[in-house]
């Protein structure tokens, strides 16, 4: 669903665009899977990044169990890897949504695009000097 509804967004150019995504962690923050490429879900999981990327669509997830949750750890997400956040352990959602729509508004594009024959992916490491400043990049793992 994530790279089907990330390719409609791709037609809108030179915009960051967010996908906000309202439910449990293991729902709207799908794990790396952890066979990788021997996985079911592997092509479907490379096809969500892949989707993400090109259409510069970060997802975001807003659990609303609030402070009922269990703290989870777990592996790698959807989320942090599109560059997005995950907001949970909270029963105020104010934050979250002022935190959305801030990145939402302001902030820089650096882009890069992969010949589209090329089936591996791609790591990039995004730095800045200036310490005011909060970078917030995709995290592509695998290949």
């Amino acid at each position: 669903m994530v790279a089907k509804m990330a390719r409609t967004l791709e037609l809108i150019e030179h915009r960051r665009k967010l996908i906000v995504c309202i439910g449990v962690r293991p729902v709207c923050d799908v794990e790396e899977p952890a066979q990788g490429t021997v996985s079911p879900i592997w092509p479907a999981w490379v096809d969500a990044l892949r989707a993400t990327a090109r259409a510069n669509v970060s997802v975001y997830s807003v659990d609303p169990t609030g402070l009922t949750q269990r703290s989870f750890v777990g592996g790698i997400g959807l989320v942090r890897l599109t560059g997005g956040e995950l907001f949970a352990n909270s029963n105020d959602f104010g934050p979250p949504a002022t935190a959305i729509w801030r990145e939402a508004s302001s902030y820089y594009l650096l882009g890069y695009w992969p010949p589209v024959s090329s089936k591996a992916l791609h790591s990039i490491d995004v730095k800045v000097a200036r310490k005011d400043i909060r970078v917030r990049s995709r995290q592509v793992r695998g290949g």
